[in-house]
């Protein structure tokens, strides 16, 4: 409570206007405000003059919920007793904005306790008019599904106009944990003093070993992950989110649960947890598939066997993270992540975007976007090989419809003498910028090694087709043999190709051939690829028939092994 001691100026500012008259005299109980309004228009009566003494009396303020400064008034005695927690004589209001000695708006108003725990609670008494419209704007709108059919008049069964994100109840706002960071904005916007009470669940430390090292991308997103206790981590697919997280739990030491859309995510998420964290297979708890436990330290769930028993596994997990936000179904949100206390909360989305247009469900309900990995950096960080990589188009093309078609097809590209041609083409370029070393020519089978040597043949260009008698040979014995023979192009088809010896340096190959990058060709291809120290990385010509799907994936997938960035291929029209 405030006390005005110059009450020569408090005068001076409340008589300004008949408004000040009237309240002066309702505050003023000795003196009638109209008389000493009078008094002073007249001049009889200087306000200089007047003094707290001459009057008698002192004024107290303080401020309400609303920011509102309430004046009492009465005699020196009388504002004694009102320090006292006494009666009050009068009191009147002064709305905020008036420059006054006893203080400002703010400086009066208690903070608001924003309570977190699997919701957050405000109380709504304090909020200011504005900031509830505000909030409401922002957590309440539109169903875009309901917006949608209604657009093509179909039938709207039982969708609901609104998402509701917030709800009222005993005179307090419940709001998603989410949007934790959102509300503090708005409360710092309005001037309105605010405590976080925190009562997340924080549970026992559990002990994780991860079996890894990160890359230097990787780094950086868990630098920005780890900062925050919600939020959302966004990178496309192959980019190492799994990774990331995986280190993020070996790092909170809290008992975790990973939420995935789908079934066959719970083998993938087993295998990465037995893999980078060393937790016992038989220790992963799985939720999903007719089974229902809680693992001590792990726990992967799928979401449809959560909806109904939440409670009995909310209060064991202090780390929860959802997989595929882009993508699980909406009610993941409403009815399962909103009703976790657990302090840790970890999205991971390849989309910052949902194809149902309710993308702010997982800002809301997980958390803001933390970091967003550059998918550029990660698949040239991740490239299996190290070469120089160069992609031929071709216009190879052929009616294939199902796996019945395979071997036809892959006889006709090995027949076909434009892509022959212009593989040849490229040799012979590639030959008269080379050092002298052989170069190597995958080609699908004995037929197009044929066709492929003869027309190296009218090039002028000595080739060399690898067959069993070169195979046994061994290694030492067929280099001399290149070396005496001056041979300048290998041929090897996919039943030899994986035969070649080690010994054998290339200095370029060429895929004529569209092999699936798995297993042991990759072994064996990376072997092939082996450079000397100081060396440049070997070139490879690939050779891509994008006509057909089956074999544009194929290079899809080499494109990984070779840390290439290419866009999304357009649905078929």
């Amino acid at each position: 409570m405030l006390q005005c001691h110059n009450i020569q100026s408090f005068i001076h500012e409340t008589i300004i206007s008949f408004r000040g008259c009237l309240l002066l005299a309702v505050v003023i109980g000795r003196i009638p405000g109209f008389l000493l309004s009078f008094l002073w228009f007249a001049g009889t009566l200087p306000i200089t003059e007047m003094s707290t003494a001459t009057l008698g009396w002192s004024c107290c303020a303080e401020g309400d919920a609303w920011g509102n400064v309430r004046l009492y008034s009465g005699r020196l005695s009388g504002c004694r007793r009102q320090s006292l927690g006494l009666t009050r004589r009068r009191e009147g209001i002064l709305r905020p904005g008036w420059n006054h000695d006893m203080g400002t708006m703010t400086g009066m108003q208690r903070a608001v306790n924003i309570v977190v725990s699997e919701r957050i609670k405000v109380p709504t008494a304090p909020l200011p008019p504005m900031f509830k419209k505000k909030l409401t704007d922002r957590l309440v709108f539109t169903n875009p599904e309901y917006e949608f059919r209604q657009s093509r008049g179909e039938w709207l069964g039982n969708v609901p106009p609104q998402i509701h994100c917030l709800y009222e109840q005993r005179h307090h706002y419940f709001i998603p944990r989410g949007f934790l960071s959102q509300l503090l904005v708005l409360f710092q916007q309005f001037g309105v003093k605010y405590r976080v009470v925190d009562r997340q669940r924080n549970l026992e430390p559990v002990e994780f070993q991860f079996h890894g090292v990160l890359k230097d991308y990787q780094e950086l997103a868990y630098d920005d992950v780890i900062a925050r206790d919600h939020g959302t981590l966004v990178g496309d697919a192959k980019s190492g989110k799994t990774v990331i997280a995986l280190y993020l739990i070996s790092q909170r030491r809290q008992p975790t649960m990973i939420i995935v859309p789908n079934v066959a995510l719970l083998g993938h998420w087993k295998e990465k947890l037995v893999r980078f964290l060393k937790v016992p297979a038989e220790e992963v708890g799985i939720i999903g598939e007719g089974k229902f436990n809680v693992g001590p330290q792990v726990t992967v769930a799928h979401v449809s066997a959560l909806y109904r028993r939440v409670r009995e596994v909310r209060d064991k997990i202090g780390l929860l993270v959802v997989d595929e936000c882009h993508r699980t179904p909406s009610r993941t949100f409403t009815q399962v992540v909103s009703n976790f206390n657990c302090r840790y909360l970890l999205g991971l989305s390849s989309s910052n975007q949902r194809r149902d247009r309710l993308s702010r469900l997982i800002y809301y309900y997980v958390g803001d976007i933390l970091h967003q990995i550059d998918s550029r950096k990660a698949t040239e960080i991740r490239a299996i090989f190290r070469v120089d990589i160069v992609v031929r188009e071709t216009d190879f093309d052929y009616p294939y419809e199902s796996n019945e078609d395979y071997s036809s097809m892959m006889a006709a590209l090995g027949r076909d003498p434009v892509r022959n041609q212009l593989v040849v083409d490229d040799v012979a370029r590639e030959l008269s910028q080379s050092t002298g070393g052989p170069l190597l020519v995958l080609t699908e089978d004995e037929e197009q090694d044929n066709a492929l040597r003869d027309m190296l043949d009218n090039e002028g260009i000595s080739s060399i087709s690898l067959d069993p008698d070169v195979v046994a040979k061994g290694g030492k014995a067929f280099s001399k043999q290149l070396k005496s023979k001056k041979i300048q192009v290998v041929l090897a088809n996919r039943q030899f190709s994986q035969k070649l010896v080690s010994e054998v340096r290339f200095e370029a190959i060429f895929l004529t051939t569209p092999l699936n990058f798995r297993g042991k060709i990759i072994r064996w291809f990376q072997d092939v690829l082996r450079r000397d120290d100081g060396q440049p990385p070997m070139k490879v010509y690939d050779y891509v028939d994008s006509k057909i799907s089956i074999l544009d994936n194929f290079f899809r997938m080499r494109s990984y092994a070779y840390g290439l960035r290419l866009p999304r291929p357009s649905p078929p029209k």
